[in-house]
């Protein structure tokens, strides 16, 4: 019976450091598989680090061959952009006007700041709006779409596009078209003011 107890305490004296040795190890590892969510404004202090950052898609460039892919987001409150970007991943299921996380490596490229991913998996969908710009995305961040290819919804009456209390002027499109419509065409700036040129239109 000595002996045997001898025998257990011996090992529980070695199963003790080797549990806290996982721990350690899961604790190191789960810290790099859930690198922090940081605001687009805040990567001048995380070069070099992986992030995640949260922000709408405006702009996408498929990659392939020597081509990587791009796809430029911008933040949901303020008007900051960043580029994510892989050269391992030739296309990711988005489209413009999507809510997306990203998770990358901070680097910076001709000034401007970008986010190095590795997978498409790196790249989560948060939100769809089903390739439709919102029209509040539009009041709060028109610079980003100017002269895009981009696509509405609202409710037309009178020329302007309404979604609430949000409107935007349209033009070239036929005077009596009205009611529940998704427009397609590009967002102008000119003489100091937004205006959406229409270049087609589906019922909603």
């Amino acid at each position: 019976m000595k002996k045997k107890r001898g025998f257990e305490f011996k090992l529980t004296r070695a199963i003790v450091p080797l549990c806290f040795l996982g721990v350690l190890i899961l604790a190191v590892v789960g810290g790099r598989s859930a690198p922090p969510t940081v605001d687009i404004s805040d990567l001048s202090a995380r070069l070099d680090q992986r992030v995640s950052v949260i922000g709408i898609v405006y702009d996408i460039k498929e990659g392939g061959g020597n081509k990587p892919f791009k796809a430029d987001i911008h933040g949901e409150a303020f008007p900051l952009s960043v580029e994510v970007i892989s050269w391992d991943v030739e296309h990711v299921n988005i489209c413009i006007g999507d809510v997306i996380k990203v998770t990358g490596k901070v680097s910076t490229y001709q000034g401007r700041y970008q986010v190095v991913f590795d997978s498409s998996d790196e790249v989560e969908l948060l939100e769809s709006n089903n390739c439709l710009i919102p029209l509040e995305t539009l009041k709060k961040a028109p610079q980003f779409y100017v002269g895009k290819e981009i696509a509405v919804a609202g409710y037309l009456e009178e020329g302007f596009l309404k979604n609430g209390s949000i409107s935007i002027e349209v033009k070239d499109c036929p005077d009596e078209l009205s009611g529940n419509l998704t427009l397609k065409g590009r967002l102008i700036y000119e003489d100091w003011r937004y205006y959406f040129d229409v270049g087609g239109w589906t019922p909603i």
